[in-house]
């Protein structure tokens, strides 16, 4: 039995090996770490029986260590083309089905040595090199078939990561995990390579395969290999709905997924600045900003869509700014929603605000037709029994007042019921204030009092006409019911701000300015005491505010401020 100072590596790789797959048994919960397993024992396997074959200086024993080594790179190479399934996130082809197709040629291939020796070693012989004797023999046809089927594992497992990585290479984060994957499948192809060139008969293959183990394992377990999965992260990548872009620090696009080509009027936004391809992209102070940023884009088709904007920096693996991601959504519809959403919202505020106003109006008229209404009901009655049991023609006469005064509450009361008092913008419009005075005057029941207006020839008023012709003439009866003729009524504006409506009657106690405004009140016996009630609801519809005061010859004054005036 020989030592040499080769044993030294040979023994320290599989040594090295095999504790990482005793780590790697404890952590198999971990991704990647079951086809790691496999790598990391054939490997160990090669070593062992290798290193066996250099101590055995017969041809007998030699040659039998030799055969041993085939399985244990022929299965390394198996365990290394799961392992590129699983980085590249093709989990889903390793099936138990797949797997025995895939390690039949390594079964088959593994016995060949054994049973027909002479196609495996040819001319074989002992040979002294380095001052080791060696087991030195020319390739038969199923050495070379051995060879090439391990190197097919071989170049399958390296290009499936290596396409992968090119694919991803351009946005230059998780170089040093992706290079140590490339670096390590390659490892085995670029000693055999060298090995072909070089007069050395070591076989430097076990060296190169308990490397790859080792690098892979530090891959998984130091830097958390498939945490990161690169090959997933640009799966989602290509393939997420949102638009991505990859910008550099000079501002250029390095990277875009096929939903961000879409987004922009000018097409590819490849090697393309921000600036050219939306200039809000580039004044936004993103540091300062937790909210995404809102932008609208024009695509290639001219259609123009509303998204938000994220951006994240990237950081290289020494913490130095490499590139930032803007991630963009598109917003559109839900912009739409929302909007359709608010639409309905105050539509149904509006909804429940107008049956609120119907309710409150319809308490109101029931309280007047079970209170208001039976007193001029019951005096009806009365004067109408006198005048059965009399026969006076001057209780006829009451009982017409009475019905009379039933007849204007109902007037009033329908005047409340039927108007809608919930304005907007579109019930306003600017009304010539004078001739509405007069048309309001001609139409209200004033007996022989006298009109006077103290307004600019050319005013006007931003207002609903219905509802400010009502006011007038209720102003106008108020003023008629509550005085004796002759009675002057005086319309005016107040600098820009309002108009009042005045007279020289007896006008309104100061204590009673308050209550006149309230439904059913009144002080004149033929009075509804709904007058001034519509005229504050009213007022109040359109935003205005409305007082009582003294006018100058010690009448009633009603000032209605806030108004709009175009004089």
């Amino acid at each position: 039995m020989q030592w040499t100072f080769f044993h030294f590596p040979i023994v320290l790789g599989g040594l090295l090996t095999l504790l990482l797959a005793v780590y790697t048994l404890s952590s198999r919960e971990t991704r990647g770490a079951q086809s790691l397993l496999g790598i990391l024992l054939f490997s160990t396997l090669y070593s062992v029986t290798y290193g066996v074959q250099l101590t055995q200086p017969s041809e007998t024993a030699s040659l039998v260590w030799s055969r041993l080594t085939f399985p244990a790179f022929l299965f390394a190479a198996v365990f290394y083309i799961l392992f590129a399934l699983e980085y590249t996130n093709r989990e889903g082809l390793i099936t138990t089905s797949r797997v025995l197709v895939l390690a039949f040629p390594a079964v088959i291939l593994s016995i060949v040595p054994w049973v027909w020796p002479s196609s495996v070693h040819q001319n074989v012989r002992m040979d002294e090199q380095l001052g080791i004797t060696l087991l030195r023999f020319d390739f038969g046809e199923a050495y070379v078939l051995i060879l090439s089927t391990v190197f097919i594992y071989l170049f399958v497992a390296l290009g499936l990561v290596a396409v992968e990585f090119f694919r991803s290479i351009r946005v230059g984060v998780f170089r040093k995990q992706q290079l140590s994957i490339l670096f390590g499948l390659g490892l085995p192809v670029l000693v055999a390579l060298i090995q072909a060139f070089i007069p050395l008969q070591l076989a430097l293959a076990p060296l190169s395969f308990a490397a790859t183990g080792v690098i892979l394992a530090v891959a998984i377990f130091r830097f958390e290999l498939f945490e990161v999965v690169p090959v997933a992260r640009q799966r989602v990548f290509q393939y997420v709905d949102a638009g991505v872009l990859v910008v550099g620090p000079d501002g250029r696009v390095i990277d875009a997924n096929p939903a961000a080509q879409r987004l922009f009027e000018n097409g590819n936004p490849l090697n393309q600045s921000l600036d050219t391809l939306n200039a809000s992209l580039v004044d936004t102070d993103w540091d300062d900003r937790q909210k995404p940023v809102r932008c609208e884009l024009s695509h290639a088709s001219g259609e123009t869509r509303i998204y938000e904007a994220e951006r994240a920096p990237i950081f290289d693996d020494y913490d130095q700014f490499n590139a930032s991601v803007l991630l963009f959504n598109d917003v559109t519809e839900l912009d739409a929603q929302k909007q359709e959403l608010e639409q309905q919202r105050d539509e149904l505020e509006e909804t429940t605000a107008q049956l609120e106003r119907k309710n409150e109006r319809l308490d109101r008229f029931t309280g007047v037709v079970s209170h208001d209404l039976r007193n001029p009901l019951n005096m009806a009655q009365t004067y109408l029994d006198l005048s059965r049991e009399q026969g006076q023609a001057e209780h006829f006469e009451k009982v017409a007042d009475a019905h009379d005064r039933m007849e204007t509450m109902i007037d009033e009361l329908l005047t409340l019921a039927r108007t809608e008092t919930a304005l907007d913008e579109a019930d306003f419009e600017s009304i010539p204030l004078e001739p509405l005075v007069e048309e309001a005057w001609n139409t209200a029941s004033t007996g022989g009092a006298t009109l006077k207006t103290d307004i600019p020839w050319n005013c006007s008023i931003e207002a609903n006409e219905n509802l400010l012709q009502n006011i007038l003439e209720n102003l106008f009866r108020n003023a008629a019911d509550h005085n004796e003729p002759p009675l002057t009524v005086t319309v005016g504006t107040m600098d820009d701000d309002g108009f009042y409506v005045e007279d020289d009657g007896t006008g309104i106690p100061e204590e009673n300015r308050t209550e006149v405004f309230e439904h059913g009140y009144t002080t004149a016996g033929t009075g509804s005491g709904f007058g001034l009630s519509i005229v504050q609801e009213f007022v109040t519809a359109h935003g205005w505010a409305i007082r009582v005061t003294e006018s100058n010859d010690g009448g009633a004054r009603f000032e209605i401020t806030a108004v709009t005036i175009d004089a």
